[in-house]
C-alpha cells in the first residue's frame, strides 16, 4: 500500500468536505485529516488556510482564480495560495506518515491497489522461469539459484 503524499492529503480533504458522501461511505471518514492538519499547522497558519481553501472548492461560485484576484479569504497571489496549500499538504503527509497512520483505500486509485498487490508475483515469475531453465539438466549441487553466479557453491 503506498504511503501518505500531498496530493493523497489534497485528495483526503476535498472528500472529507464534500457534501455527498461516496456510495458505502460515512461522511466523517475522513475528517481526521481536518483535525489532524490543524493541530499541526495551527489555524492561522497561512499553510492551513490555503490548504483549506483549496480543497473546500470554489466558494459561493467563486472560482480560485477569482477569489485571489478579489481578495476574497485569501490577501495573497494565487501562486501563494498554492505554494503554501502544498507545504502545508506535504508537512501533514510527514507527519501522518511518521506517526504510522494508515492510508484509507478510499483515497488509493484501484489501478495502485490492484498494482501493488499484484507486483510481486510478476517479478518473481520471469526469475524462476529463467532459473528453470539456466538449470535444466545441471546436477542438484551445481544448479544455480537467486543471487548466486553459475560455477559457485552454494551456501
Amino acid at each position: 500500500m503506498p504511503g501518505w503524499t500531498a496530493d493523497l492529503v489534497l485528495r483526503g480533504l476535498r472528500l472529507a468536505f464534500s457534501t455527498t458522501p461516496r456510495l458505502g461511505e460515512s461522511p466523517a471518514t475522513l475528517s481526521f485529516l481536518i483535525t489532524r492538519a490543524a493541530a499541526l499547522l495551527g489555524r492561522r497558519s497561512p499553510e492551513y488556510r490555503g490548504l483549506m481553501l483549496r480543497s473546500t472548492g470554489p466558494a459561493g461560485g467563486l472560482s480560485v482564480r477569482q477569489m485571489c484576484r478579489d481578495r476574497v479569504s485569501w490577501h495573497a497571489s494565487r501562486s501563494e495560495l498554492y505554494r503554501r496549500s502544498a507545504a502545508g499538504a506535504a508537512r501533514v503527509a510527514v507527519a501522518l506518515e511518521r506517526d504510522g497512520v494508515a492510508v484509507p483505500e478510499v483515497l488509493v486509485p484501484p489501478r495502485v491497489m490492484a498494482r501493488t498487490r499484484a507486483a510481486p508475483q510478476r517479478r518473481q515469475a520471469p526469475l524462476r522461469r529463467r532459473l528453470a531453465v539456466r538449470n535444466q539438466g545441471t546436477p542438484p549441487q551445481h544448479q544455480v539459484g537467486p543471487g548466486m553466479k553459475r560455477g559457485e557453491e552454494p551456501a
